[in-house]
């Protein structure tokens, strides 16, 4: 059975919670080689500046080498560098942000580090699976097969004539796509993601059979 939080209780809301909640409804089983998973709860941190670099490392947190790379930290934090002095810094799966939120205690430095609102500006879904680069070739033209979207990979583009950031990375063995667009967009992404995943029998999934 599905296990996922339920949003009538709890202290914030995910953007698309009531699509979430008839998604959940029409899932069918639990064991599925496709899948979608609304990740727009879980804590993330952004940072931009000359001295975001100070800050990451201040916080012990891996750098990538160069824009549109993501690096794992040691606790399972994501660090995706977005821009030449862009960061975002994605909670752990393992421990669904809690290490990330102790780590957000550390003040940013006072000049040339400004924090940039990615928890609130934008939602986070995920697919799951070996087919989600033939899924999302449905609705977005960039080629994000293995050879040419690696592990770690990032690319800001557009799908479904929406701006969104794509992540390629992994959790333990499972392959995951992050996608993040802006929350104005939300409810019309989430629905075009489960249209695109339909005929690959993909379902709906709640965080904690992610995990």
């Amino acid at each position: 059975m599905t296990t996922v939080m339920n949003p009538e209780l709890e202290s914030k809301r995910s953007f698309i919670y009531r699509q979430l909640a008839d998604g959940l409804k029409q899932s069918k089983s639990s064991e599925v080689s496709t899948a979608l998973v609304d990740l727009s709860l879980l804590p993330r941190i952004g940072m931009r500046g000359s001295r975001s670099t100070e800050y990451l490392n201040a916080i012990k947190m891996p750098i990538p080498e160069k824009p549109n790379l993501a690096v794992s930290a040691n606790t399972g934090e994501l660090v995706l560098r977005l821009g030449v002095n862009s960061y975002w810094v994605l909670a752990s799966l393992v421990d669904a942000g809690v290490t990330l939120t102790s780590f957000t205690e550390k003040s940013l430095p006072e000049q040339d580090c400004y924090q940039a609102y990615c928890q609130h500006s934008h939602a986070w879904f995920a697919i799951t699976g070996d087919l989600q680069a033939q899924i999302m070739a449905k609705i977005c033209g960039v080629d994000l097969r293995e050879e040419s979207f690696p592990l770690g990979a990032i690319v800001q583009t557009f799908a479904a004539g929406v701006s969104v950031i794509i992540v390629h990375h992994q959790y333990e063995q499972t392959s995951l796509f992050s996608v993040f667009c802006d929350t104005t967009f939300a409810e019309y992404l989430w629905k075009t993601l489960g249209d695109a995943m339909a005929e690959f029998e993909g379902q709906v999934i709640g965080f904690n059979e992610l995990v």
